[in-house]
């Protein structure tokens, strides 16, 4: 059995009118349930990766971040950054977003 998920129960066709309410009923409670799951899960997405609280979270990390940023895209578009520090910059840039993603999401505010 797949974890989160009920048991599979063997279809029976109902044999009155209350017994399909029932069935009805049961069926709209759950999709009611997992509506309100994914409606939980996008709004803890949205917050997690809501950029204007972590910049104001976290200005000095955010400021370092678009100069490493803005210094690749300036100086690679000029030809004044050879590969090898486009390489560090980036490695620098992408382990820092790595750890902060890997944060708990109570520690990243």
């Amino acid at each position: 059995m797949t974890p989160g998920r009920a048991a599979a129960v063997p279809y029976t066709e109902p044999t009155s009118v209350d017994e399909q309410r029932g069935t009805l009923s049961r069926v709209r409670d759950r999709m009611i349930g997992r509506l309100h799951e994914v409606g939980r899960r996008v709004e803890q997405t949205k917050d997690a990766l809501n950029v204007a609280r972590i910049i104001r979270s976290h200005p000095l990390t955010a400021a370092g971040l678009a100069l490493a940023a803005g210094a690749v895209v300036g100086f690679s578009r000029k030809g004044r950054l050879d590969g090898f520090f486009t390489g560090i910059v980036l490695q620098l840039v992408q382990s820092r977003l790595d750890s902060w993603a890997k944060m708990p999401p109570d520690q990243r505010a």
